[in-house]
């Protein structure tokens, strides 16, 4: 339609006239008609040709749909999608990666990795990447509105696969959801989820009340994160997650004040509840320790009690470590 605009322009002011204006015209108008069908059959057409030219198929495309079964599909190839790629060929997952950036899948086909240049918001796309059969489509791109109709289509092709989807946007996670997504990662809750576990690391709290506070954080797409206030009931299921019994593991650093006194002098038993079950020294395992049992710098100390007390049993450690500094 733009062309038809540009040629009523050319003609006001003298540029096309009589003959070459019809000219135009007809050139616009059958190439508007012709262009639906060689947007449907002008792919299959160039790989005919690219197969007649003595190249195999196979050296510019992954194989073929129908060859693809329980495999990972990757929808971009940014920072995200390539990390995740890194990952799935180093565990032998199979895999095939969407790329709309020409210039990408060619460097990354040279490389050897199963690219498909196209858009993931076309049918014929997902199902040359074997949508029917994949076990988990993940969405690595930034575009919100394809992200949007991709998703979409691939639930509708796929009823069974697995869809994990980042987005920037907190706000599109109950869309993505609504669309067919089973996962959204948001970019800014996890930064924030981050954060929060590294500084509960950076305390000694136990790795299991830590996990127990990030699943309830990550679930039902973030909710207690979205809200504006703790939802009802929230806090008793971090009460509840804090409560459960854990195991955990404390190393006796060089310097310590537990280097080279005996369990009864600690007594974190009775100063903490929580119980040292086995001391790991090097290779060698000593489960069920005796109070008599002298402590070396390397030692690991593995602790079960509840979260209260094992974190407890941490801080007793802690302060004697930094006791023992002074």
């Amino acid at each position: 339609e733009f062309s038809f605009v540009l040629m009523e322009v050319g003609r006001t002011h003298g540029l096309l006239q009589g003959d070459r204006y019809q000219l135009v015209l007809s050139a616009a108008v059958l190439t508007m008609l012709a262009t639906p069908a060689l947007s449907q059959f002008g792919p299959a057409a160039l790989l005919k040709l690219y197969a007649r030219s003595g190249r195999k198929l196979a050296d510019a495309e992954p194989a073929a749909a129908a060859e693809r079964s329980g495999h990972v599909i990757v929808v971009g190839y940014g920072l995200g999608g390539s990390l995740l790629v890194r990952v799935l060929r180093e565990t032998a997952i199979p895999y095939v990666v969407i790329e709309l950036n020409g210039e990408v899948v060619r460097q990354a086909l040279k490389a050897g990795e199963p690219m498909i240049y196209g858009d993931a918001t076309r049918e014929a796309i997902l199902r040359h990447a074997g949508i029917e059969t994949a076990t988990v489509v993940v969405f690595a791109v930034s575009d919100p509105t394809g992200l949007r109709y991709g998703v979409r289509l691939a639930r509708d092709l796929n009823p069974s696969v697995q869809i994990l989807v980042r987005t920037p946007a907190v706000d599109d996670i109950a869309e993505l959801q609504e669309l067919g997504a089973n996962e959204v990662v948001a970019e800014e809750f996890e930064t924030a989820i981050e954060i929060f576990t590294r500084v509960l690391t950076r305390f000694h709290v136990p790795r299991n009340v830590v996990r127990a506070q990030t699943r309830l954080l990550r679930g039902e797409g973030y909710r207690m994160l979205r809200a504006p206030t703790l939802a009802a009931g929230a806090s008793e299921k971090m009460i509840e997650a804090l409560a459960a019994g854990t195991t955990e593991v404390f190393r006796v650093e060089s310097g310590s004040a537990a280097a080279g006194r005996t369990l009864k002098d600690l007594d974190l038993r009775h100063k903490s509840g929580a119980s040292v079950v086995a001391v790991v020294r090097g290779e060698d395992s000593y489960p069920n320790p005796s109070a008599d049992r002298v402590l070396e710098a390397g030692d690991d100390l593995v602790l079960v009690g509840s979260h209260a007390e094992v974190d407890g049993a941490f801080a007793l450690l802690g302060r004697q470590e930094s006791a023992a500094s002074e």
